[in-house]
């Protein structure tokens, strides 16, 4: 079956399961809302192993709007909450931010309007975070709010997906908007959250924990970051990847050459990422087609960042 039949399908089934949980007994809809929870987490993979970024483009939002849909009649179902958690943090990284760099020269007004649809759906999916996190345990979110030091004691390693995808998108709203003070405030509550999950499993998503945290490192000098830190990150996370992910190259590239002013680093890691055989890691293909996109867009704009 090709991947754009088994995205048609994952619609379709969606759309079948969706009319059995309103129309019948709630016995049979718990049920099937179960087993819907989990199709749409399946549909992540299938999404992640595609090679063709426009299809995966394209299909996403009726996913995503079919999982709102859901929550509406179930919204303390931890698995939707995850699935919506990481669908928008993926959707408006990959196709509303990482592509506003690329139209900005042909159109500001477009590229600060996707930005702008970029920040608010970051939101969307650490607000859909938070509350999977308070499904698991009542109160953390306040708890987090409140700055409490052991707000995050009771977590445990199936957590950490929603408290990356959490993390990912908070902090990825901040750097959007660095004008919004209030959010950055919340700066801390990111790092907490990325740092209970390394402790949990710094290995979890191929080296995901240590990718983010290059750029976290990176950008947060006052929260005790610094390039060193995020060269330290940047080497774990190609340990535990084996240098299979183009991201991580492009992430460092961004993060730590560009402030080093290093054109020669720059150019490696970002051909690095290029030499990456797509099709031979399927679960990262989709995600290595995205960040070597990204690779030789960087490549040919470098006057952009490099005095």
């Amino acid at each position: 079956m090709s991947r754009r039949n088994s995205l048609y399908l994952i619609t379709k089934l969606g759309t079948v399961l969706l009319a059995i949980v309103l129309l019948s007994s709630c016995s049979i809809r718990k049920m099937a809302m179960n087993s819907i929870a989990g199709s749409f987490n399946n549909a992540m993979d299938v999404y992640t192993s595609d090679n063709d970024p426009q299809l995966v483009k394209d299909a996403m939002p009726s996913s995503l709007k079919m999982i709102e849909m859901l929550l509406a009649n179930s919204p303390d179902n931890v698995d939707l909450l995850t699935a919506a958690a990481g669908g928008f943090t993926m959707y408006s990284h990959a196709f509303l931010v990482q592509e506003a760099d690329y139209v900005e020269e042909q159109d500001l007004k477009k590229a600060r309007q996707m930005r702008a649809e970029g920040k608010k759906l970051f939101l969307r999916a650490r607000d859909y975070g938070l509350h999977g996190l308070d499904v698991n345990h009542p109160g953390l979110p306040d708890s987090l709010e409140a700055d409490t030091t052991h707000a995050l004691d009771n977590t445990t390693e199936a957590d950490i997906p929603l408290m990356y995808y959490t993390a990912a998108a908070w902090g990825s709203a901040i750097s959007l908007n660095t004008d919004d003070y209030e959010l950055i405030l919340d700066l801390p509550k990111v790092k907490k959250l990325i740092n209970r999950c390394l402790q949990l499993d710094e290995s979890w998503g191929d080296g995901q924990l240590h990718e983010f945290m290059i750029s976290f490192a990176a950008g947060t000098a006052t929260l005790g970051g610094s390039l060193k830190a995020a060269e330290r990150h940047f080497h774990r996370a190609l340990e535990i990847n084996e240098g299979h992910s183009a991201g991580t190259y492009v992430t460092a590239a961004e993060a730590i050459a560009v402030k080093q002013q290093d054109k020669a680093q720059f150019r490696e890691w970002l051909n690095k990422a290029l030499a990456i055989d797509v099709d031979k890691y399927p679960n990262m293909r989709l995600m290595n087609v995205l960040a070597q996109e990204r690779a030789t867009w960087l490549l040919n704009h470098m006057d952009k960042y490099f005095i």
